[in-house]
């Protein structure tokens, strides 16, 4: 986790929780502008240990950005395909892969 973000000391204090053991997912709200993108990037960089900047690169990673206001059928389509995939296990090279 970045120390860098400037956060209450509450949202510290759960994202710090979340980061120590975390769970399959995570929603992250509030209010539109407040840096909610900017948070759950770090915490994904965190998560995967890796730099926030290389997240687009990752290839457990997919960022969705809404066009005109809207997430189109096709990027739903897309990420319902990209859920349903299996991540590989520790056994099949996991722990060497590079960004780890």
């Amino acid at each position: 986790m970045s120390h860098n973000l400037v956060l209450h000391p509450s949202t510290r204090e759960a994202v710090d929780r979340y980061l120590a053991r975390p769970v399959q997912s995570l929603l992250v709200t509030g209010a539109s502008g407040s840096g909610l993108s900017t948070l759950a990037r770090d915490i994904t960089a965190t998560l995967l240990v890796t730099r926030e900047d290389k997240l687009h690169e990752h290839p457990y990673v997919r960022i969705i950005t809404p066009e005109n206001g809207t997430i189109g059928i096709a990027h739903i389509r897309d990420l319902q395909n990209f859920v349903s995939l299996q991540v590989p296990s520790q056994s099949s090279g996991w722990a060497s892969y590079p960004y780890r």
